[in-house]
Formats: C-alpha cells, structure tokens, sequence
C-alpha cells in the first residue's frame, strides 16, 4: 500500500514518518493540469519495499530536508518532467541508490524532440511476452500499463503490456496511460509471464 499518494493539487506533506509501505510516497498530475507546489519537507521515510520519495508526471514539487533510507528502491527519485527544488535532503543506505534526478525536461509529452523514450530493457522484455517487473523490479519505469477490471488492478495499481497479453488475455482490459509505472502483476509470484 502506499504511505502518502498526493494527486493533482498542491498540499504539504512536512514531519511524516513512512515505515514498511510498499510505496512510502508518490506525487503525480495529470497531462495537462497546471498545479500549485507540493511541499514534502522534514519527514523521515525510511525501510519501505520500493522507492522512498517518488516525484513524476509533471508534478510541481518542492522537497527539502527530508531523511530518506534504508528503502528497497531509490531514496528519491524526480522524472524529467516534473517541476522540482530537491535540496538539503539526506538520502542513504537506499538499495536503488540514493538518489536520482532526471534531467528538466519541460512538456515533455508534447513532441518527439523531447518525448521520454521507453527503455530498451523495457521493450525487449515486451518483445518475447515477459513482465516488465522482470527488469524493473519495484521501480517505477516508463513504460505502457492498463487496468484489468477483470483482477481488480485499477487506479494506484496495473499491468504491464506483456501481463495484458498473456496473463489478462480475455480480461477486461483498457490502456491507461504510457508513464512511470511497475507492473502490480509481476509482484505476483503466480504472474504466467515471469516465468
């Protein structure tokens, strides 16, 4: 479950603590949507099962003075299109590394002079029908995902392009969106396409 998920607006998010989540904190908007700063100050995030901070989808964030460590995946992490201040923070032990920052990137989605590409691992593990979790693990990618109604996986969870062809076939299936993502199947350990 996710610790704290911020949507679509402004807000703060200051003197916090995020234990033992499986995603401690994610921020996003929507294509399109304007928003005002998120604050994400002073809080302690820390031995959660993916990412610690995650920033993208073109949020607006501010995050500073926050202890982030000991996650399983990236301490913090801000995708190109977001507009950020990261400063003053201390980010260690994580086991994705502590921290990465993609370079700014603004519109990101509007051409392809700038279009975010997906990774080559990515679309080889679509190529021959394995789950993306396969090369990503807990770590959000980007990457094509849909909801399966059929499985309950809607709205904070998904399926990878190889899990929709192959574990969903038949399901009620629908594209949501190609953007930073795990595949919620590929946790599975039943998940046809990992093996």
């Amino acid at each position: 479950m996710h610790g704290i998920r911020i949507n679509n607006f402004g807000g703060k998010v200051v003197s916090n603590r995020l234990v033992g989540n499986s995603i401690a904190m994610d921020c996003a908007a929507s294509l399109g949507v304007e928003t005002a700063p998120i604050l994400i100050q002073d809080n302690e995030v820390v031995d959660n099962l993916a990412d610690g901070i995650y920033i993208y989808d073109q949020a607006n964030v501010i995050v500073s003075g926050n202890i982030v460590k000991a996650n399983k995946g990236r301490g913090i992490f801000v995708a190109g299109d977001c507009k950020r201040i990261v400063e003053n923070n201390s980010a260690s032990n994580n086991g994705g590394g502590d921290q990465e920052i993609e370079p700014y990137v603004s519109d990101a989605r509007k051409g392809p002079q700038t279009q975010l590409s997906i990774p080559e691992k990515v679309l080889d593990a679509v190529k021959i029908d394995r789950c993306t979790f396969l090369v990503t693990g807990p770590h959000y990618v980007y990457q094509a995902y849909y909801d399966c109604r059929t499985c309950k996986f809607v709205d904070n969870s998904g399926v990878c392009e190889s899990c929709k062809n192959k574990c969903h076939k038949g399901h009620d299936t629908i594209y949501v969106a190609t953007g930073t993502f795990f595949c919620d199947c590929g946790t599975n350990l039943d998940c046809p396409a990992c093996k």
